[in-house]
């Protein structure tokens, strides 16, 4: 996290001169933080604040660990772009409904649920993918 909110400023510093509506800046901002996480999470191995417990299985030892983070990231993978990027800013960049809310221009109700709703789809789609597998029966 720390290095990419350096990054994210670094790049934030260089661009500003492109900046074309200042009133945008937050989301712009957002934007490139977005990307530069996107990036950096490609180049490390990911992992995730979602609540691998809620899967109905207990790895009994490290290959179902293994498993069930893999079924996790190809339940990600499988989102649209819109909801991975919300889920991933909201997940594991652990930004706050509020700010991503107010950036898409929509109550903090509405993006409680449509956070929720998100995390509902990539538990069900990981469960989807283990059974998938014949990891669970």
């Amino acid at each position: 996290a720390e290095e990419a909110t350096q990054e994210t400023f670094v790049r934030a510093l260089r661009a500003l001169p492109g900046l074309r509506s200042p009133e945008r800046f937050r989301s712009w901002l957002l934007t490139i933080a977005a990307n530069t996480s996107k990036e950096l999470a490609r180049k490390r191995p990911r992992t995730t604040g979602l609540d691998l417990d809620a899967l109905p299985f207990e790895p009994a030892d490290d290959r179902g660990v293994e498993r069930r983070r893999i079924a996790v990231e190809a339940a990600i993978g499988r989102l649209g772009e819109d909801e991975r990027d919300l889920f991933l800013l909201h997940t594991l960049e652990g930004v706050p409904l509020e700010d991503l809310a107010r950036d898409r221009q929509v109550s903090t109700g509405a993006m409680k649920s449509r956070v929720h709703r998100i995390r509902e789809k990539v538990r069900e789609m990981a469960q989807d993918h283990l059974e998938s597998q014949g990891e669970i029966p």
